[in-house]
């Protein structure tokens, strides 16, 4: 697939296109359609939606470094009492610079931005795979990070957190949204050691696992 050359602009559009389509927890899966149909414009390797629903992309690295992931999710919280929006929730206005809608900030703006600015590396393949990763349940407990994470094998659940640097033993680096294992499918919950930015809920983690990236789902 011939690589599509993206721009800021289009990328604020691609962010407005997925304000107008509501995703409350346990319904993303309109959401998580159209994000896999963007990677696949934008010219990613490969582009799935997984059993959870996660919508996952790939761009093939150099194998000269390990793969590094980003993520945001899918989900948004409901906008609650219409009347106190200056515009519609959902319908995603850019107006005086600004993009307006539920999911502007948290999270479909930075989802859009990073799907986007893996694309840069379509053309200038990175050292490792770049994974994308933009989970479903994330507003109810991250249960799509959890599927993801313990979709790989099971050496891979040792979780560990870090600035983003490789470590000894370690094969990846995710930068996204507090990610994790926990009890819930037999992995072990890690603890965060280092913010990278500033805020809460849009507040960008690094964390490093053993093991290697996901497999395709269902399409």
């Amino acid at each position: 697939m011939t690589p599509v050359l993206e721009s800021f602009e289009e990328a604020v559009e691609f962010a407005a296109d997925l304000i107008r389509i509501p995703g409350p927890p346990g319904g993303e899966e309109r959401v998580a359609r159209r994000v896999v149909e963007e990677m696949r414009r934008l010219g990613y390797d490969r582009a799935w939606t997984d059993a959870a629903g996660n919508a996952i992309g790939v761009i093939r690295g150099r194998r000269e470094s390990a793969p590094v992931m980003l993520s945001c999710h899918l989900d948004v919280v409901d906008p609650g009492d219409r009347a106190g929006w200056q515009h519609d929730p959902y319908g995603g206005v850019v107006a005086d610079g600004w993009l307006h809608g539920r999911g502007a900030m948290d999270i479909k703006g930075p989802l859009a931005l990073q799907t986007y600015a893996a694309a840069r590396f379509v053309e200038d393949r990175p050292a490792g795979d770049l994974v994308v990763a933009h989970t479903v349940l994330e507003e109810r407990g991250g249960w799509g990070m959890d599927h993801l994470l313990c979709s790989v094998p099971a050496r891979s659940r040792r979780a560990r957190w870090s600035s983003g640097r490789r470590r000894p033993g370690t094969s990846a680096s995710v930068i996204g949204v507090a990610p994790r294992c926990s009890s819930r499918c037999g992995g072990s919950r890690a603890t965060p050691a280092r913010r990278i930015g500033r805020g809460t809920r849009s507040t960008a983690w690094a964390w490093s696992w053993t093991g290697c990236a996901p497999s395709p789902g269902r399409r």
